[in-house]
This record gives C-alpha cells, sequence and structure tokens, in this order.
C-alpha cells in the first residue's frame, strides 16, 4: 500500500559542517612567483613544479600564465596605493591654488620625495599642470586624501571575493613578487571556512619578552585578508632619540600611507634598532594636545620600515591604521597569497630584500576547516485511522469471481457460515452491522442473525475469520520511494505503534543528504 506525501509535509533544512585540516610545506606547495613582462612566448620555459601525497599527480604549469590570471582574477579591479602627497590641500587642490605638490612613493622608506609645480608658463602662455601630467602618464589617479592610486577599480562589485572595506587602498596590494598556494578542491569542499585559516612561519620568532620561543603566525581576518596574528603593523619611516633622556621624534606611515609624526619619552632601542623588545612610549605631534600611550614593540626593523606592537595601537583621531593585509586568501578557489613585503625593494640606490622575501623557506605548518553543506530531511508521515490496516499481500485483499478481482478481507470462506452474496465485502477494519444465515450452532438453521465485526468484535470476527485479517497490524518500518516507486530509503522505527482503526498514527522520518 502507498501513500503520496504532500509537499507541505516535506521540511529541507540546510546547516554546514566542517572539517580540520593540517599540512606542511611537504603536503601543499608554496610557489613564489615574479610577474616577468612581455609576452607569454618569452617565458615558456618559467614553469612552477609540484607534487606531494596530497596531490593526485606531479603537475608543472606556467609561471607567466599564473601570474597573469591571479593578477586579473584577483587584484586587477582593486585600487593599488602608489604614492601620496605628503602637503595635500584638497581646497587648493580643488581651486588649482595649490603650486606645489610633495609627492613620496609609499615602498620608499627613506622619505625620498618628488616635487611637482603648478605654474603659468608665458612662453606658451598657458598653466603647466606637472602633477596632473605625471598622474596621466602612469594612468593614476588622486583621492580626496592625497593618496595616489592605480588600478582598475571603477565598479567595486566586480571585486571578486570579500573585502573589511570596499575600495581599500591596502587590502589588495600586489607586487613583483608574491607567493602562492593552490590548495587541491579536494581538501576544501566548497570553501575554506571564513577565519579557520593560520599558518606558522617557521622561518620567524616574535621578540617579545616572554613570547620568544613563539613563531610568527599569519591568519585570515574572515574577509580575505591575511593578517599577522596578536600584532599589530605600523609603518615606521624615521627614528630620532638625539633629544636629551632618551626623548626624540617618529614618523609613522600608517597602513593607508599617510605619514605622522609623534614625540618619544624615555626609550632606547639600541643601536641597532632592529629586534628589540622595548615599550615604545608616544605622543601625537600636534596643534592640540594629545594624551600619552605606549606599547610594548614586538618587532622593528627601522630599514625595512616595519614596527609591530604586541596589542593593537591605539592611534588618536583622525589618524587610521586598518590591519595591514599580508596577503589574501580566496575561500571559495582555496587560493592563498602572500603578498607584503616578499620582492626587492631600491632605496638610494641599495636593493633590499623584504621581511617576507623568504617566507615559508624554514618550513610552515597550515591548518584550516572546509565546508560542507548538509541537508536534514523532515517528513511527516500521518496514517489515518483507516489506512495501512490490511495485508499488502494481494491473495489477501482481493478476489477472483466471473473474470474480475474484487476486494476482501477475510482469505477463507468459513464452510459453516453457508452462502452469504455480501460476504466478500466484510471490513474487519470497521466496526458495522451484517446479517448472517447461520446454521444451528448460531441459531435456527436458516435464520437470518444480524451481528458486529469488527477490530473490537474480537469473539465473532475470529469465529468466521480464522487469518486473524481484523487484528491491527504494528508499524515497524518505514519505506521512501520515488516517483518511478524506486525504494530510496528505509526507516526502522525504535517504538512499534499499532496502527488502529480508532487513532491516527504520525511519524517523522529525518535524514541527511
Amino acid at each position: 500500500m502507498f501513500k503520496p506525501i504532500p509537499k507541505s509535509d516535506i521540511t529541507v533544512r540546510p546547516f554546514k559542517v566542517f572539517k580540520n585540516w593540517t599540512f606542511n610545506e611537504d603536503t601543499i606547495n608554496l610557489h613564489a612567483i615574479e610577474h616577468r613582462e612581455g609576452a607569454f612566448e618569452d617565458y615558456e620555459g618559467f614553469k612552477l613544479y609540484g607534487s606531494g601525497s596530497n596531490y593526485d599527480f606531479s603537475y608543472g604549469y606556467s609561471e607567466y600564465a599564473t601570474d597573469r590570471s591571479i593578477r586579473a582574477m584577483f587584484y586587477n579591479n582593486s585600487p593599488k596605493l602608489v604614492a601620496v602627497v605628503t602637503n595635500w590641500n584638497l581646497e587648493k587642490h580643488k581651486s588649482k591654488k595649490q603650486r606645489y605638490y610633495i609627492v613620496q612613493n609609499i615602498e620608499d622608506t627613506t622619505n625620498g620625495t618628488v616635487t611637482f609645480e603648478y605654474y603659468y608658463d608665458s612662453t606658451s602662455d598657458s598653466y603647466i599642470d606637472e602633477f596632473q601630467t605625471y598622474l596621466t602618464n602612469h594612468n593614476y589617479i588622486v583621492n580626496d586624501k592625497g593618496q595616489i592610486l592605480a588600478g582598475n577599480y571603477t565598479d567595486i562589485t566586480k571585486m571578486y571575493g570579500s573585502m573589511n572595506s570596499l575600495g581599500s587602498v591596502q587590502e589588495r596590494q600586489i607586487g613583483n613578487r608574491f607567493f602562492l598556494w593552490n590548495i587541491p578542491n579536494k581538501f576544501i569542499g566548497e570553501g575554506i571556512k571564513p577565519g579557520s585559516f593560520r599558518v606558522v612561519d617557521y622561518g620567524r620568532r616574535r621578540n617579545k619578552k616572554g613570547k620568544k620561543s613563539e613563531f610568527v603566525t599569519i591568519v585570515d581576518d574572515g574577509k580575505s585578508n591575511l593578517i599577522d596574528n596578536d600584532r599589530d603593523f605600523l609603518g615606521v619611516i624615521e627614528l630620532d632619540f638625539s633629544g636629551s633622556n632618551d626623548t626624540g621624534s617618529m614618523i609613522i606611515r600608517t597602513t593607508e600611507g599617510l605619514d605622522y609624526t609623534f614625540n618619544l619619552y624615555e626609550n632606547d632601542f639600541g643601536d641597532d634598532m632592529v629586534n628589540n623588545d622595548e615599550v615604545l612610549t608616544y605622543q601625537y605631534q600636534n596643534d592640540r594636545p594629545y594624551g600619552i600611550d605606549s606599547r610594548d614593540i614586538d618587532e622593528i626593523d627601522v630599514l625595512s620600515g616595519t614596527m609591530f606592537a604586541d596589542v593593537e595601537w591605539n592611534l588618536p583621531y583622525p589618524i587610521q591604521n586598518p590591519k595591514k593585509s599580508l596577503g589574501n586568501i580566496f575561500y571559495a578557489n582555496g587560493i592563498a597569497t602572500v603578498t607584503w613585503q616578499t620582492g626587492l625593494s631600491t632605496g638610494s640606490g641599495v636593493t633590499t630584500e623584504g621581511v617576507n622575501y623568504n617566507f615559508g623557506s624554514s618550513g610552515y605548518q597550515m591548518s584550516f576547516q572546509s565546508t560542507k553543506t548538509i541537508f536534514e530531511n523532515e517528513l511527516f508521515l500521518e496514517v489515518k485511522p483507516n489506512e495501512f490496516n490490511i495485508s499488502t499481500n494481494p491473495s489477501a485483499t482481493t478476489f477472483y469471481s466471473g473474470g474480475l478481482y474484487i476486494n476482501k478481507y477475510i482469505e477463507n470462506k468459513p464452510a459453516s457460515l453457508g452462502d452469504s452474496g455480501s460476504f466478500f465485502d466484510l471490513d474487519f477494519r470497521i466496526k458495522s452491522e451484517h446479517t448472517f444465515e447461520y446454521p444451528s450452532a448460531w441459531g435456527a438453521a436458516g435464520t437470518s442473525v444480524t451481528r458486529s465485526i469488527g477490530f473490537d468484535e474480537y469473539e465473532f470476527s475470529s469465529s468466521i475469520d480464522l487469518t486473524g485479517s481484523y487484528l491491527a497490524p504494528y508499524i515497524t518500518t518505514v519505506g521512501l520511494y520515488d516517483d518511478e516507486m524506486n525504494l530510496v530509503a528505509v526507516a526502522k522505527l525504535p517504538s512499534k505503534p499499532k496502527s488502529t482503526p480508532d487513532y491516527p498514527v504520525n511519524i517523522v522520518v529525518r535524514f541527511d543528504t
């Protein structure tokens, strides 16, 4: 016996489950990729090779094509901060009254600047705008903060993946060299869970007192950015402790590329200004007084312009220093990059390696959670009082008479009953009155007797139906069928309810797909 299930009685609830994965440099390969100018044919020999127990086969693919595809998919639509105007005045710029533009490249930690002029040229009888020419020649624009930006980002809705701040000038930065992890799809499922990605770099240790044995760790912020775990970055352009009692000044550069000057108090960073875990006490140097604050310095390297505090920097308004993006992760693709200070920089004729130039060269451990959506299916099954009370065996429920199959509810006709034209229409599931002609055992022979049959009339019903058809069955198993009547699932009931003609039975079946 089959019964269709209304759609209103079917509920499907999705929920996500996660699985932990841990890899290292031998199981998930890390590639250093350089940006190369020219045609593809010029670099056919530059391949990225890899293998490992987690790859189905050893591979080799073009470094040139990989670089172009990563940039086109994830970075070309984001604004790139390339320089700032240190003497920026928005009102004067808009009214064409700013005569000089002092431009500083954000990658230049030597404080070198280039000056562009806006002046009248009597020879050509026109105004010469060197700053606008500089922007036009490089396809740059300048925003209201004096930040000079590169990149095709006219529509930020075309940005792939999430961002902590749409239009951010520092979340999607990429230079001429970066590192790439391409995690096989079989490990990420529907995507890496945001906030779960973590990489421990065994090549760098923290310098904070009490944490010198800890390795530097990068994590994802849940918005596609890889950031330093537990540490807050601040760019440093200049440190000067020439004042009395170890006082001095400091010029910082925020992650937005803007420079600010601070006073310093009671500090001694040593002679080399590198990797000292000291306390920095600072005060914003401006027209109005600001409070003095201090931070434990976990790592500082003036030559590379990096400084990490053990906790978040507390900088006064209007200074903003969003978390420094060291790279990015694109959860659905299983692609992660390290892009900050991974190349070579040149300043004052000196070429230096970035802080992350050798990232992962001493090994690393990567961990994350993959995502899988599971659907909980819930079916409400209602067995009404007159349903599923008889055998599903055709020989027990039909009777062949006159070339037709008619319903019957008892298997054998008792010999003592005699003949009854309505005998095979008797339904023992429902209590009803019927008239029978009984022999002397039930009265005078040939006398018509009216008796009740049904579940509650055990004595009489059992006497005329020796097969027990009128007994209420117990429900032990539920089978679920598709539209083509194929059995697709079987549910076993822990308790076996009786399907009586007096009450309905409701069954809830749950299974995951």
